[in-house]
């Protein structure tokens, strides 16, 4: 029962992920991204976490700038949540890693690379 939930989880939030990478507010988060105006990609992304909060892609964007910005604690949320919806994904738990690590909690920080690294081989 616990893998068929695991299964269902990972379809809704794979389905999730496909309707964001298709979405135009993606598309212009990813114009700014490139230019380097991250702390104007974080409205756009809060909007789309809010419509779409199990798209992986945009947990990882979001969390991904709010570590770039300095937002740790935002970081953490927003990357704990990825790993929690794409469990496979080991840059999931390297970007845990950094957040973990720029938080202050080295025992986490190499319990999320030793995860990460595990899924690599």
């Amino acid at each position: 029962a616990m893998e068929q939930l695991q299964r269902l989880r990972e379809e809704h939030a794979q389905r999730q992920h496909e309707r964001a990478s298709a979405h135009p507010r993606w598309r212009r988060v990813q114009e700014l991204a490139q230019q380097g105006k991250a702390a104007e990609c974080l409205p756009l992304l809060d909007e789309l976490v809010a419509a779409l909060p199990c798209a992986s892609i945009l947990r990882q964007a979001r969390g991904s700038i709010r570590m770039h910005t300095g937002d740790v604690p935002g970081a953490l949320g927003d990357l704990r949540a990825l790993v929690a919806l794409a469990p496979r994904l080991d840059a999931g738990w390297i970007d845990l890693s950094q957040a973990l690590f720029a938080s202050g909690d080295e025992a986490g920080g190499f319990d999320a690379l030793e995860r990460g690294a595990t899924l690599n081989g």
